[in-house]
């Protein structure tokens, strides 16, 4: 991680890295950076949905929130075809709120 990176830089970063990565079932973004915050910390969010290769070519959906904390990143991937992750975006929503980091231990 570069330090020196705002969270929007390094989400873009790991964007650009995805689309380089699959190439074959190439992805497209949903819902573009936006900054949230993740146990109280500011965070990065972004969604976007993938085909599932042969023989599989239904719609996979992934939301990924991430945050730094120090010099470590931590990031949360929720990953559904896309009549699930509508229907339980609201659970993960709220399962997402109630995380908290200790930052005692390092």
């Amino acid at each position: 991680v570069n330090m020196n990176q705002t969270l929007e830089q390094y989400a873009e970063q790991v964007i650009d890295w995805y689309k380089a990565s699959y190439i074959a079932n190439p992805i497209q973004i949903i819902d573009r950076i936006t900054l949230t915050t993740l146990s109280g910390k500011p965070a990065y969010n972004y969604s976007f949905i993938q085909r599932g290769g042969p023989p599989d070519s239904s719609m996979l959906r992934t939301l990924e929130v991430g945050t730094m904390v120090g010099n470590d990143v931590f990031y949360i991937q929720y990953l559904a075809d896309e009549y699930g992750y509508l229907r339980n975006l609201p659970t993960v929503q709220k399962m997402l709120d109630s995380i908290e980091f200790d930052e005692t231990i390092s």
